[in-house]
């Protein structure tokens, strides 16, 4: 509660990974077509709906910001620490951490001069994460002065707008204009190349996609990757499932050619890091699918442990499921969910919360 970063900005956080931050987002708003989120007029509580919205469509906005330079440590960089709550000694500990500091190159044998660094932060600082976090915290101000729903993962941002087809998307595209320029203004740059936007239309056949401004449509994309998860417009995870299959199964023929050399122990390990770990990430938004998508999947785990154990395709696999402790696909995913319940500890409750709210700062350090 006395953190100035919100649950808007996760990136490099301890218990906040990609697929906590994907799950309450993605699969109760886009995936099962659950509605977003509304601020509230006055900044308050956001009114949610529990089902799908007949009236209302869905655009999601996902874009990077590619760093043109180190996290801009100069005195504009200190005094807007000032502004979020930090003042006093800690301030002054960031401001000693920052000053005094020099830098040279090396090559081979030979260096140059020592230089004064007026900006950055030590290459590999543990505070590099937490300080980048800080430094985009401004942008969470202009999405929510356009009432704009914002994820900031480290240097990938993503926007959700619930739009009716009637409803005008001007705030959008100057929201978007007022970033560019607070961007510019801060060293950061826009990487125009891989900004792309997604239409979700809500579970409805006479849904009618909103007239976008001629700026954003030219972004829509029938398929987006976000956090490495892809998401289609129709809302069916196959393109991810496609991914997921062809990125493990041309992992095991790679495997193959070492299977030789390795121990059934080692071979295991090497399967889980190049196979499973592909199978099992972001696995609770796949909640839902089809039985047939789970099949799929679930033939990439037969083939797995057939790989390991060397057994016969004619063979059961469940009994050597079992023995490896495998659970079979489809009771992964809940199990994922399961799991992710158990540890939340209002974590995800608090991004839903703050999703359209925000969340403010509640104490000063000093």
């Amino acid at each position: 509660q006395y953190s100035p970063v919100g649950t808007n900005i996760p990136g490099c956080r301890s218990f906040w990974g990609t697929e906590a931050v994907s799950l309450p987002v993605l699969s109760l708003r886009f995936v099962c077509g659950c509605g977003l989120p509304r601020a509230g007029a006055d900044g308050g509580v956001a009114s949610y709906s529990v089902g799908p919205r007949a009236a209302e469509d869905g655009v999601a906005l996902c874009f990077p910001l590619s760093s043109l330079q180190l996290l801009h440590a100069g005195r504009s960089g200190v005094n807007s620490r000032s502004s979020i709550g930090i003042r006093g000694t800690a301030l002054e500990w960031f401001r000693s951490y920052f000053n005094g500091r020099c830098f040279n190159v090396a090559l081979g044998n030979c260096a140059s001069r020592v230089a004064p660094l007026f900006c950055g932060v030590p290459q590999g600082s543990v505070l590099g994460p937490l300080l980048f976090n800080l430094y985009i915290l401004p942008l969470a101000a202009i999405f929510r002065k356009f009432r704009v729903n914002f994820h900031l993962y480290a240097d990938d941002c993503q926007l959700y707008v619930a739009l009716k087809s009637a409803d005008p998307v001007q705030p959008l595209t100057d929201c978007l204009s007022e970033v560019r320029s607070w961007l510019s203004a801060n060293f950061l740059h826009l990487n125009s190349s891989k900004l792309e936007a997604i239409f979700f239309a809500p579970c409805s056949p006479s849904a009618v996609e909103p007239s976008l401004h001629p700026s954003l449509s030219v972004l829509v994309k029938p398929t987006i990757t976000n956090l490495g998860v892809i998401l289609d417009a129709f809302k069916k995870m196959d393109a991810q499932i496609n991914q997921v299959v062809r990125s493990c199964f041309f992992h095991l023929r790679r495997l193959a050619k070492l299977k030789s050399v390795l121990n059934k122990k080692d071979l295991q390990s090497v399967v889980h890091a190049f196979v499973t770990s592909r199978l099992d990430y972001a696995n609770s938004l796949l909640y839902g699918i089809p039985s047939s998508s789970v099949v799929r999947l679930q033939l990439v785990q037969n083939a797995a442990v057939r790989f390991i154990t060397g057994i016969d395709r004619r063979q059961h696999i469940t009994p050597v499921l079992a023995n490896l402790h495998w659970l079979p696909f489809g009771f992964r995913i809940k199990f994922k969910i399961l799991l992710l319940v158990y540890k939340d500890d209002g974590i995800i409750y608090k991004q839903q919360e703050d999703f359209a709210i925000g969340n403010p700062l509640s104490a000063t350090l000093c």
